[in-house]
């Protein structure tokens, strides 16, 4: 059991998606969080305080599960509308430390089709970039930490089937300013490709920089020189299974 709200998070795999177990109505008019946490207080600055723990599933497995002690508390950060299956949906992210809820909102509706939390090192945001899908929207998560001159950061994607978070894929950059030479920076771009699937082949491009240019160093920059190489992964839509999986990986290292 792994619990949220109060001392560090052990460690875990960072970007695991955790469904809540019910999914409540909201009143209109109200703080749609209410819903989702029901006994849930206000504080003075409009952040959400639960009144009593909140237990959440791991879909995809069978004991697993995550708690949102009493006490934690949640503020409003971002909120985007997302196409899916013809239909228009909100998707609203809730955060607090280490802790990142996610709700899914039918366009004008007042009842929650889904929430997630996030799980994370520190406060992760959403994305307000969608990359399109034909008909649909993908949306990432963002999760960023900084250690020791490293900078690291983990992607989630995430798309909606039935108005319910799909998980697409995690995606680990990371960037460090080291000595002559030793910097390097990497940097994540979506792709989609035809399938002739309902939906699109989504490449992950991660491009590493090898002594960016624009990176401070204690050499001589005639010394050493820049130089890229690409990850690519690719994650094709199955229909059997109504959910994307990984194709391949292939590494394409050398200089250019």
């Amino acid at each position: 059991m792994t619990q949220h709200g109060f001392g560090p998070l052990p460690a875990y795999a960072i970007g695991a998606v955790l469904a809540v177990a019910c999914v409540g109505a909201v009143a209109a008019g109200s703080d749609p969080s209410r819903g989702i946490f029901p006994g849930a207080r206000l504080d003075a600055d409009g952040a959400v305080v639960l009144t009593q723990e909140k237990i959440l599933r791991i879909p995809g497995t069978s004991k697993e599960r995550t708690v949102l002690a009493e006490g934690t508390r949640l503020s409003k950060q971002e909120s985007i509308k997302v196409r899916a299956q013809g239909k228009l949906y909100e998707v609203e992210m809730w955060g607090g430390d280490d802790i990142g809820v996610l709700a899914v909102f039918p366009a004008g509706a007042t009842e929650a089709t889904d929430v997630a939390d996030v799980q994370s090192n520190s406060t992760p945001y959403l994305s307000t970039t969608l990359i399109s899908l034909g008909g649909d929207d993908a949306f990432t998560v963002d999760d960023s930490h900084h250690n020791s001159g490293e900078s690291f950061n983990q992607t989630s994607l995430f798309h909606l089937r039935n108005g319910r978070l799909r998980w697409i894929a995690v995606i680990g950059t990371q960037a460090e300013v080291g000595g002559c030479g030793k910097s390097y920076r990497d940097d994540l771009r979506w792709k989609v490709e035809p399938s002739g699937d309902v939906l699109p082949i989504i490449v992950a491009d991660v491009e590493t920089t090898h002594s960016p240019k624009d990176f401070p160093e204690n050499c001589k920059r005639h010394d050493v020189k820049e130089w890229h190489e690409h990850v690519y992964r690719k994650f094709r839509w199955d229909a059997a299974k109504d959910r994307y999986g990984e194709e391949l990986r292939k590494p394409e290292p050398g200089k250019r």
